[in-house]
């Protein structure tokens, strides 16, 4: 949470409910980021550019921040 600068009042997302706008943007964004970033990780190895490489890694990096906050709100659905 601390990487996404978006802390909840509680400090966890263990007792914070995860709204159904946040789990829908944070499921789009897991899908946008992860598949731009692989895109640009790609490119950016095979063509040896340095900046699509670090923005993928980045992308990446951020897909994974969105995908642990729509992991927490679809466990929380379920319980």
């Amino acid at each position: 949470m601390v990487a996404m600068v978006s802390r909840p009042p509680t400090g966890t997302l263990a007792t914070t409910w995860v709204t159904p706008a946040t789990l829908q943007l944070c499921a789009a964004l897991t899908l946008a980021s992860v598949i731009g970033g692989a895109f640009l990780v790609a490119t950016g190895s095979l063509g040896g550019r340095v900046p699509a490489l670090v923005l993928g890694i980045v992308l990446l990096a951020f897909g994974a921040g969105c995908v642990s906050v729509a992991l927490v709100g679809f466990a929380q659905r379920r319980a």
